[in-house]
């Protein structure tokens, strides 16, 4: 199983969606995304993933590299999973329950709680697009590509703070338009080439360990 250590802050930030803030310099990048279904592998871009926390929040910064930026979706909850995407899965718990957010390269947040799934197609019966996170975003664009940073408050969308030494499931994902309108898709998660052509699928996460 991966595994990542989350940063202890001194203190919170306020967010830029720079490319490398120095209050993430620190961090453990991430920057192994695994390209799964070789029918959704047209082209591989860097995409790295660092994180902290502190007592009030867990922060994501996520940069994705990136030459052709696709964004159409412009309403909160709509389809950004359409657009050039990047994902954040987290399951604070053992129950095989977890939250989702879902940022476009337009800066449009997708959040739900996912609290069951089935092989095949996604199951959308088993995702609350109605739950609403306090999570704060940002996104800008760059020369390079595009980064979103979120800080994600504990009490209010987790209920629960984690403590030093205490590791929860968690992965990443990226969803990669090309010129031509092909989907890259890649992740963090231990996925089969195998497996069904889907994100959800928790016996994949890694782990995040907060230091």
């Amino acid at each position: 199983m991966k595994a990542v250590t989350v940063l202890r802050l001194a203190k919170d930030h306020e967010l830029s969606a720079d490319i490398l803030p120095e209050v993430y310099l620190k961090c453990q990048a991430i920057r192994e995304f695994d390209y799964p279904w070789a029918a959704h592998t047209f082209e591989r871009q860097l995409t790295e993933v660092r994180l902290a926390w502190s007592d009030k929040y867990l922060y994501v910064h996520q940069w994705a590299k990136d030459s052709w930026i696709v964004a159409k979706e412009t309403k909160a909850k709509g389809k950004v999973y359409e657009d050039d995407c990047l994902e954040i899965f987290v399951s604070p718990d053992s129950s095989g329950s977890y939250f989702g957010w879902e940022i476009n390269a337009n800066g449009v947040l997708l959040e739900y709680l996912a609290q069951g799934w089935g092989e095949g197609p996604v199951e959308y019966k088993h995702f609350d697009y109605h739950w609403k996170s306090a999570a704060q975003s940002k996104m800008r664009r760059h020369d390079a590509g595009f980064v979103v940073e979120v800080r994600i408050p504990w009490a209010k969308d987790f209920g629960k703070n984690p403590k030093r030494g205490d590791s929860w499931r968690a992965t990443f994902n990226r969803i990669d338009l090309d010129r031509q309108g092909r989907t890259s898709l890649s992740t963090w998660s231990g996925l089969a080439p195998g497996s069904p052509v889907w994100f959800h699928q928790p016996e994949g996460f890694g782990q995040i360990v907060f230091g």
